[in-house]
Formats: C-alpha cells, structure tokens, sequence
C-alpha cells in the first residue's frame, strides 16, 4: 500500500532537509546541487528550490552550480540540538548567574542554549518578585508558570531554529 504524503510532511521534510544542506557548509565552502541532489535523493530543481529559500532567509549566497554560506552567516545547529551539547558547562554558567539575580529584579533572557540552561536554574529557586523579560519561545514555556516569576515575551517573527521571535 502507497503511503500517502500530507503537506504538512512535505513542509517538515523541506525544513529538515534545509537544516541538513546547512549542515554541510560546516564541512566544505562551496556546494554543488548535483551533489546535494545526490546526498538527499531530491531533484536538482528541488535543491534549487530550497538554495533559494535559505538564500532569502540569509542564510547562504547561491554561486553557479551551487551555494555558499552567507559571509554574514555561519552556520548554527538549532537551539534544541545545542542544548544537549556542553551540558555540565553550561549548568554552570547558568547556577553562577542566577546567583547574581536578586529578587525583585528584572532581566533579559535571549533564546540561546546557555541562556536556556540558566532559565532552568531560575525556575528551581524560590522567588517573590522575578521580572524576566524574553524572546525565547522555549524560557516563555518553561517559566510562565512559574510562581514569583512574571514573564513578558517580546513578539516579531519567529525563527523556527532558535525558536525565538526577532524583528528587522
């Protein structure tokens, strides 16, 4: 039986597939789309395709035949990936922060791993009064709920990757 494919599938492959070309900048500067077109068992039309979304976010330049990172953009592994990288380093960066909190503040948290990591530390010490004030999608669900901790998110448009919202 031929399973049948929602757009929504379509949509997630696209985005894993575009997370994945990203990934080979790390290792080589310029990329053919004959290769990616091999590496991922898509049309070359279908790599131009994705070329041309990740040029528009800024993320990579197209060359003839193929693309490069952005010289303005190196590439980043979301933010859920790096969570899991450097754990105990980042623990401990973010129990040293925390302690130079002091209720009754107000702080700015962005969306990044070692800033998530202290969110996690806040949300395990008692508080009265904690302003904190995010991008973050993730530090906004872990914190919202949290008593003595107001949050305030700042809206703008989301970058699925870092799972924050940003403006221009």
């Amino acid at each position: 039986m031929d399973q049948i494919n929602s757009p929504d599938d379509d949509f997630q492959s696209k985005i894993t597939r575009q997370e994945e070309i990203l990934a080979c900048f790390s290792q080589d500067g310029i990329i053919s789309i004959s290769s990616l077109s091999a590496q991922f068992g898509v049309s070359e039309i279908t790599i131009r395709r994705d070329l041309l979304d990740l040029e528009r976010k800024g993320k990579i330049e197209r060359v003839r035949g193929g693309a490069r990172i952005a010289r303005s953009h190196s590439y980043e592994p979301p933010v859920v990936h790096r969570q899991m990288e450097q754990v105990a380093e980042k623990e401990a960066i973010a129990l040293g922060a925390r302690d130079l909190i002091r209720d009754g503040e107000t702080i700015a948290l962005e969306s990044g791993s070692t800033a998530q990591a202290l969110a996690k530390a806040i949300s395990q010490k008692k508080w009265q009064q904690l302003q904190v004030v995010t991008n973050s999608l993730l530090t906004v669900n872990l914190l919202i709920s949290v008593p003595g901790i107001q949050t305030t998110f700042i809206g703008g448009f989301v970058d699925p990757n870092e799972m924050c919202t940003y403006g221009k």
